[in-house]
């Protein structure tokens, strides 16, 4: 996790199902996670992509849970847009 920020776990916890998920700590130190846990037999087809929308969610996230300037509070809306763009 260290070298891509991304863990993985490939069927360690349970048979059949393999997991990738990102730790964010915001600027607050609010910590939060996200995991995305998938069947083994559709796991490998969309392994790369998962990973690539992990850490786009990742970035846009920390930009998130940055405190908001006076002039811009927004952030939470291009976040949920971000992600509806890229899991669609």
């Amino acid at each position: 996790m260290r070298q891509t920020g991304v863990a993985y776990n490939l069927e360690e916890a349970t048979a059949g199902i393999c997991t990738q998920a990102i730790a964010i700590r915001g600027s607050t130190g609010a910590l939060l996670a996200i995991s995305v846990p998938v069947p083994t037999q559709r796991y490998w087809a969309i392994e790369d992509k998962i990973t690539r929308v992990l850490l786009d969610v990742r970035k846009e996230a920390l930009a998130a849970l940055d405190p908001p300037s006076p002039t811009d509070s927004g952030h939470m809306s291009r976040i949920k847009e971000s992600v509806s763009r890229t899991v669609k």
